[in-house]
């Protein structure tokens, strides 16, 4: 394992006013590694840390979020805002076999197909994403607003196991939280 060297963040606002930001950012690494994510932060008070939130493999972030058109804002994303407390949900392969290699492989997921190829080139599909884990980390402890405030991590289902294994690996995490992983 090699510890990722985050690059220049490339940000874009989705959405601004005097409540919430919402960024969009992607995350370059040294090693041609990048992370992408959405970045919530509450505006109006003084930024009490953040958390990195792993969705499930079956939802992708605005859905776990609960922006997607259609839906109403997820109540723990709602809590977490009210408290202060900015969140970044990155953007993993989803479970889902819309890809003509998915075809090509009988049938399965974007997922179980890259979690094979994983072993073949050496570099699993949770170790690329505890590896976005550790540069989303690093991009927030760079933030401003959130200079010498606690990140935590958690994830959700397939998303808890990356946070896991990312909280193992990072262990300057204030928190590592996995639900409904077991």
């Amino acid at each position: 394992f090699v510890d990722p060297k985050l690059g220049v963040p490339q940000i874009r606002t989705l959405h601004e006013d005097a409540n919430l930001l919402v960024e969009y950012v992607t995350l370059p690494a040294e090693s041609g590694l990048s992370a992408r994510a959405l970045y919530f932060s509450p505006r109006g008070g003084t930024v009490a840390g953040a958390i990195i939130a792993i969705p499930p493999a079956t939802q992708n972030p605005a859905e776990f979020a609960g922006v997607a058109e259609g839906t109403k804002p997820a109540a723990w994303l709602k809590v977490l805002l009210a408290r202060d407390v900015a969140v970044a949900i990155p953007i993993t392969i989803a479970r889902s076999d819309d890809h003509p290699i998915c075809v090509q492989a009988g049938g399965k997921d974007r997922r179980r197909v890259l979690w094979r190829a994983g072993y073949i080139v050496g570099r699993t599909l949770v170790t690329l994403e505890a590896e976005q884990a550790m540069l989303l980390h690093k991009f927030l402890s760079g933030r401003a607003e959130l200079a010498g405030k606690p990140v935590a991590i958690m994830g959700q289902a397939e998303g808890g196991m990356t946070a896991l294994y990312a909280g193992a690996l990072d262990e300057t995490l204030a928190g590592v939280a996995s639900i409904d992983y077991f």
